[in-house]
């Protein structure tokens, strides 16, 4: 016969597994939680006028991407070249991208609108990384491409987020007095890409420290570097940047024109 200690401790015992038992099922059948992290960028669908229209002259470009989308720091990202003298209107609405003209467009131009990395999605803020429109004012879409690297001349260590610039005219090294004609920013490593090139001559420069904003460039306290040698994007070339001399050169693939080593210097 049990004695009624027994009796309660044992009931006291039976009561206990069973609230656990019940806090252990209450845990394994909890809400849901949330599904899969979405770690997919926005894609580009479509756009009107389509990527890559020839005879432009309209006044609005319309982005359509596959998710809700938002500009991230987005005058301070995006590069549009050539610089236009009256800002375009940028702006995310819902997942749509609408980018309003200002300026009257230049003629027989390939015009191009570099994002970098200021597209993203609204739900993790996943980055459309690099991406690029273009369309041109006249027959063709100019194709030709420098790609390069930026150092600094006393380290040699790359130069991020500096701004690299061309001009077509020659005659003047004051790059202050004429804005550039296409322009690209240094990603982490120092590498640079300036896409969509006409044929022709031309000489680089690359700024540091200076501000891009509103699509202009503000030079005070910027340091800056330039090319003592001309560069064509369509043969070989070898390149010294500024008064130092490098072993540096220039290399064309089929319409790319590579530049091993810029220097950068303090001004």
């Amino acid at each position: 016969m049990m004695c009624t200690c027994c009796g309660f401790l044992t009931n006291l015992l039976l009561n206990f597994l069973i609230i656990f038992a019940l806090c252990g099922c209450a845990s394994m059948e909890s809400g849901p939680s949330g599904g899969m992290i979405d770690t997919e960028p926005p894609k580009f669908i479509r756009s009107i006028p389509p990527p890559n229209t020839t005879h432009f002259n309209k006044k609005q470009i319309t982005l359509f991407f596959d998710k809700y989308i938002f500009l991230k720091n987005s005058l301070n990202d995006i590069v549009v070249s050539p610089h236009q003298k009256i800002d375009p209107t940028i702006k995310a609405i819902g997942s749509k991208i609408i980018i309003e003209l200002k300026d009257t467009l230049i003629r027989d131009m390939t015009y191009t609108f570099n994002f970098n990395n200021c597209i993203v999605d609204c739900n993790e803020e996943n980055v459309l990384e690099n991406f690029n429109f273009v369309f041109s004012t006249g027959d063709i879409v100019d194709s030709l491409i420098i790609l390069g690297r930026v150092l600094n001349v006393e380290t040699l260590k790359p130069v991020a987020n500096a701004i690299v610039g061309i001009r077509s005219d020659l005659s003047d090294m004051d790059f202050r007095k004429i804005d550039f004609l296409r322009v690209s920013r240094t990603n982490d490593n120092g590498y640079f890409q300036i896409k969509n090139l006409a044929p022709g001559i031309y000489r680089l420069f690359a700024i540091k420290d200076c501000v891009y904003k509103n699509f202009k460039l503000y030079l005070q306290n910027a340091d800056f570097a330039f090319g003592n040698t001309l560069v064509v994007p369509s043969r070989y070339t070898n390149v010294n940047i500024d008064t130092t001399v490098v072993n540096g050169t220039e290399i064309t693939n089929d319409n790319h024109s590579i530049t091993n080593i810029i220097f950068f210097r303090k001004k």
